[in-house]
């Protein structure tokens, strides 16, 4: 199994960009929430954290505000908020693996 594990430093995070808004969901009761939009893009090398016979972390991806085309225009720069950590198991069990004698066509 493999995973991503967000982590964000909520200091970090401008407060200015969180959007209030309300909606009324399907049972008919107005909801209220509050949410900001961040993006998460893939970091070019991946950096092993670290490496076990079980599991390996690695660095995989980091978090920013997002920013519209005119605020990119503007020189805004995005802000670092947080990284994202890639978990892979080493020993995950799967069913039907064509390594296993007597499952599948092979």
């Amino acid at each position: 199994m493999e995973k991503i594990l967000l982590t964000l430093d909520v200091s970090k995070i401008d407060k200015t960009r969180i959007n209030n808004r309300k909606y009324t969901n399907k049972e008919g009761e107005e909801v209220s929430v509050s949410e900001i939009t961040l993006e998460v893009v893939p970091i070019k090398e991946p950096q092993v954290i670290k490496d076990t016979d079980k599991y390996t972390l690695k660095k995989t991806h980091f978090a920013v505000h997002s920013s519209t085309k005119e605020e990119r225009d503007g020189g805004y720069k995005s802000a670092y908020v947080g990284n994202g950590v890639q978990f892979t198991n080493k020993n995950e069990y799967v069913p039907n693996s064509p390594k296993e004698e007597g499952f599948g066509p092979f």
